[in-house]
């Protein structure tokens, strides 16, 4: 992307806006290639890491929900699931029977979904004004310290599924393999991680694009209307998901959603940092130039929706074509059919969970067999 483009994008969106128990010990239970057989048998725990907003010498706690079959140990894979803007971790966990988060688990993976700080159980609490503005960059660099507690296994559970009333005893299982799963913003985040760290073993980038991502419905119409004016109320906060109506305009393709799921999955629909939207066109420069740190042979998983109201064709295609020329990785691009943005909540949800499960498992990072 020209610097004048990428210049133009951060521009036009930041004038729209100022416009628990131990792991079980039951039998091991192991699901097919894509985890519907071992979906009903995931067990689930509230965990809590320790993470430090980028200037903000205070640490902050961060929620999250992990999910597993079996018994767990540190040979069996790890994936964090990053979400996006506006929505919480229960974007990964939709309905206990539709839920990327169990059927990923069910597959025989360690799944930890978690509201990035700021958002639902992962409260922000700052002075106002005092400069600690939560950025799509600053997310990246607690991700990193989430990574690094996955690893030790030194995050701890939750207490009453909160964080907020103080650690509870450690987790205690150390992982030694850790993937990356991140979706619209969240796909953001995890798209300059593996330039920045070298500690993940493969990534998922999912709804995002660094090249042109914005549709002129989206950067000239929709976040004015929508984002924009909240902001321009003075709010810290901002939901890009206001109504029901925007949701499901935005996210959801009617077609083919899950009829039931288009009430609950637009009521959880949140507010979102400010400072995510208002430094968007700053983490893009930042992601075109770590694509070029990435390395050799790190897997690296373009996916996308189609249609997708905030990611054009030919965007997904230029997006595509810069990985492949500048990464030295393992890239492959993948399109999930007859979905829109919000891949979860759509029929076709249960290919995206296989097309992982068989992508890493054929890049020598599937599930442990008993």
């Amino acid at each position: 992307m020209k610097p004048s483009r990428i210049f133009a994008v951060g521009l036009g969106l930041v004038l729209a806006v100022l416009a628990a128990p131990a792991v079980g010990a039951s039998a091991p239970a192991h699901g097919t290639a894509d985890g519907l057989a071992g979906a009903s048998s995931v067990r689930t725990d509230d965990v809590c890491f320790t993470v430090h907003n980028q200037g903000d010498p205070v640490a902050s706690r961060v929620y999250g929900v992990r999910y597993y079959v079996g018994v767990p140990d540190e040979k069996t894979k790890a994936i964090i699931l990053v979400h996006g803007n506006s929505v919480t971790h229960a974007f990964w966990d939709t309905r206990e029977d539709f839920s990327v988060a169990r059927r990923l688990a069910g597959a025989g993976y360690l799944v930890i979904a978690y509201d990035r700080l700021g958002y639902a159980k992962s409260p922000y609490i700052r002075p106002r004004g005092a400069g600690y503005a939560l950025t799509l960059h600053s997310q990246r660099v607690m991700l990193h310290e989430m990574v690094t507690q996955v690893k030790a296994g030194s995050y701890t559970f939750g207490r009453d599924g909160t964080c907020a009333t103080g650690s509870g005893p450690a987790a205690g299982l150390p992982s030694e393999t850790v993937m990356l799963i991140g979706h619209s913003a969240g796909g953001a985040i995890v798209s300059g991680y593996p330039g920045h760290y070298h500690d993940v073993a493969a990534m998922v980038q999912a709804g995002w694009s660094n090249r042109e991502f914005d549709s002129p419905e989206f950067s000239h119409s929709y976040i004015a209307r929508t984002v924009g004016v909240q902001l321009a109320e003075g709010n810290d906060y901002a939901n890009l998901l206001p109504t029901p109506a925007d949701c499901e305009m935005a996210v959801l393709y009617r077609p083919t959603v899950v009829a039931s799921l288009v009430a609950p999955f637009c009521r959880g629909s949140v507010p979102a940092p400010a400072g995510e939207l208002a430094g968007i066109g700053a983490t893009i420069v930042d992601n075109l130039a770590a694509i070029h740190d990435v390395g050799p042979h790190l897997p690296v998983l373009l996916a996308w929706a189609d249609p997708d109201f905030f990611v054009r064709p030919d965007s997904r295609a230029n997006e595509t074509m810069y990985w492949s020329a500048h990464c030295g990785c393992d890239v492959e691009s993948w399109i999930q059919p007859e979905t829109g943005h919000a891949l979860v909540a759509h029929e076709s949800m249960p290919t995206f969970t296989t097309k992982v499960v068989t992508w890493l498992t054929a890049k020598g990072l599937g599930p442990r067999q008993p």
